[in-house]
Formats: C-alpha cells, sequence, structure tokens
C-alpha cells in the first residue's frame, strides 16, 4: 500500500514503520521519524521511515486499495493512518454546501487552493472528468484530508 510516508508492505508493518520518503525532519516535528540506516547504495541520506502503531499499519496493508489516476497515497493524521471516505464529486459537495452556507464550486476552490494546486479544478472536472480529489477521515480527530490527482 502506498502512503504519503512512504509504502508500506506486510515486514513493514509488523516492524511498525513505514518504508519511507525523502524528508526534512524539522517539517514533521510530532511524528517519530527513523532513519534510513547509512548504506553506500542508497543514494538519499535525508530518508525517513515514520513509527507507527503495528496493528494499524497492519490493518493497512489489509484495507482495500482505491481507484486513482496515479495510485493510491493514503494519508495519515494523528499519527495513524486516516480512513477513507470515498472520492469527491459534485453530488458531495451539493451535500455539504448549505451546511456551510457557500456554493460547491466554493468549497471545491478552498480544497484546491489549501493543497497548493495552482490550475483551476471545475465540478465538471470532478464528475468523470480527468481529476479525482480522494477524501479521508482521521479516527481520532474525525478531521478531512483530500489528495488530487489526474490523468
Amino acid at each position: 500500500m502506498n502512503t504519503e510516508y512512504g509504502m508500506v508492505r506486510p515486514e513493514d508493518a509488523r516492524a511498525g514503520v513505514t518504508h519511507g520518503v525523502p524528508l526534512d525532519p524539522k517539517r514533521l516535528p510530532d511524528l517519530p521519524l527513523v532513519a534510513h540506516p547509512i548504506d553506500p547504495a542508497f543514494p538519499d541520506e535525508h530518508w525517513y521511515s515514520i513509527k507507527c502503531d503495528p496493528q494499524d499499519l497492519e490493518e493497512l496493508t489489509r484495507t482495500p486499495k482505491y481507484h486513482t489516476w496515479q495510485g493510491e497515497q493514503w494519508l495519515f493524521c494523528c499519527g495513524k493512518p486516516a480512513v477513507f471516505a470515498g472520492t469527491l464529486n459534485s453530488r458531495s459537495l451539493a451535500k455539504f454546501a448549505p451546511r456551510i452556507g457557500t456554493s460547491p464550486q466554493d468549497i471545491l476552490d478552498g480544497l484546491v487552493s489549501q493543497l497548493g494546486i495552482r490550475l483551476p479544478i471545475s465540478l465538471q472536472d470532478l464528475d468523470g472528468g480527468s481529476v479525482g480529489v480522494y477524501v479521508f477521515r482521521c479516527r481520532e480527530c474525525q478531521g478531512l484530508l483530500s489528495h488530487v490527482d489526474c490523468d
């Protein structure tokens, strides 16, 4: 399973660590990091794994993947893998718009801005278009997270 902190293979899950990604450790002070051992064959000295509860990672390896254009990227919050809530579309945005007091397009624009995407994404792009927005919910704080990919 691919995650924002690197792949999680069954052997990684049993060890309670992700396989790792290149990170600046100063940018993630609240996550327990494990530096990769110095290996002359390993080119990046800034490669870190994230330490997690082995049970959480083992559950993640048993969780079905979700369909994306570029491959799944499971997100974490509060030190644990989040729960996949689904793919965002115009119908789901229309359900939330009255609660928030804004239009579905304004919600989408806010998400796009929060993710740092510089391209305009329309509601039509979500509904059978070339853009996918994948939403996760934190099991601890109930916060929502998302990532975007496209064809």
